[in-house]
């Protein structure tokens, strides 16, 4: 009787053990092709005719002037692949980057112009607006960017100057 009975105890622990949680699914180095069409669907964001997709944390003044293509502009940036990793940003070396609006991939030229000084947006460029089918350091080839930026200042080129 005492057999049965600590073989029933015995079963009934067994049964209410826990089972460890499967593991993490491998994390995707390129986003897949829905990605873009699942972000599309949230809350807030943004889609230009050129498939790039924003969403504004914060805005500036409204009197503020959206740079042109040439323009000077001054902001910072920190750059994600979708899976999450880092691949650079100007907010942890704690110095802003400056040039012309047009000289950088088309996703971030675009993005730029658009905002004005004082915002701060999360963009999401698609890889024919980013580096397409070929990889650049650590960003693989055919890679969806995601960005925080936030613009600073705009300088007027000569020929924007009234």
């Amino acid at each position: 009787m005492k057999t049965v009975f600590f073989t029933a105890l015995a079963l009934l622990l067994a049964a209410c053990a826990t089972v460890p949680p499967p593991p993490p699914a491998p994390p995707e180095t390129v986003a897949g092709p829905d990605f873009l069409t699942r972000n599309a669907a949230a809350k807030g964001v943004v889609t230009t005719a050129s498939g790039l997709q924003y969403f504004v944390v914060k805005s500036g003044p409204p009197t503020g002037v959206p740079p042109t293509a040439n323009d000077v502009v001054n902001f910072d940036y920190e750059g994600r692949l979708t899976t999450g990793e880092k691949f650079d940003s100007s907010f942890d070396r704690g110095t802003p980057l400056s040039g012309p609006a047009n000289g950088f991939v088309p996703g971030f030229t675009e993005a730029l112009t658009l905002m004005r000084p004082g915002d701060e947006w999360v963009v999401w460029i698609p890889p024919a607006l980013g580096y397409g089918a070929e990889a650049s350091g650590p960003i693989p080839a055919n890679s969806v960017l995601r960005f925080r930026l936030a613009l600073h200042s705009v300088t007027p080129t000569a020929a924007r100057t009234p």
